[in-house]
């Protein structure tokens, strides 16, 4: 439906917008490592097929950023999803 195409692209471009605040921010401050906390889609599930945080870390690992993550829940979902690409943290103060 055309309700869903919008809700999609709005989507889609808030995850872009994420990234490009990110990418400004790395710059800004000469860092390519970002620690992203919370990546289920919603909080208290592992459920990760909807989750923004996903898409984030997917373009991000095509800018050659190291990503440490954090999420005690979500954490064996995404390890599924990019096994060593990126970095997991049982601590939220190692992120």
């Amino acid at each position: 439906s055309s309700l869903m195409n919008a809700f999609n692209s709005i989507n889609s471009n808030q995850n872009n917008h994420t990234v490009d605040i990110i990418l400004n921010l790395a710059k800004n401050y000469n860092k390519n490592v970002i620690g992203i906390l919370g990546l289920s889609f919603k909080s208290g599930t592992p459920e990760i097929k909807e989750s923004p945080a996903i898409n984030i870390i997917k373009n991000l690992i095509t800018k050659k950023f190291e990503i440490n993550v954090f999420d005690p829940i979500a954490i064996p979902n995404v390890k599924k999803e990019f096994g060593d690409k990126i970095n997991y943290s049982s601590n939220i103060n190692h992120v």
